[in-house]
């Protein structure tokens, strides 16, 4: 579900970016939005360049961390998997342990 979330609102920014000094219900104010980049220096919302800069940013930054998430989701069931059947072939050879499955719960 939060990947969901994350595609959606990549989209709405797009949205937003593109249409910066169209967008919204009162347009003509746009250009008085400013950003406050590191407390250093005042840009515009309608600036063009930094609208790039931004569209870039979320447009590279957003499916590598789409792409993290997917691995710490994945990468963990396929470990588990390896380890239960590595536990497994352990409990078979040592038959003498089999007193863990219960403890573990293992079937």
């Amino acid at each position: 579900m939060h990947a969901f979330g994350v595609v959606v609102f990549l989209i709405w920014f797009l949205y937003v970016a593109i249409s910066g000094p169209k967008f919204g219900s009162q347009p003509n104010c746009n250009d008085r939005v400013k950003f406050a980049v590191l407390y250093v220096f005042n840009v515009r919302a309608t600036v063009p360049w930094f609208r790039a800069l931004m569209i870039a940013f979320f447009v590279v930054v957003i499916p590598f961390f789409l792409m993290i998430l997917g691995f710490f989701i994945i990468a963990p069931a396929r470990l588990m998997k390896a380890c239960e059947r590595r536990i497994e072939n352990v409990l078979k050879k040592y038959s003498w342990l089999g007193v863990f499955r219960y403890v573990f719960g293992f079937p």
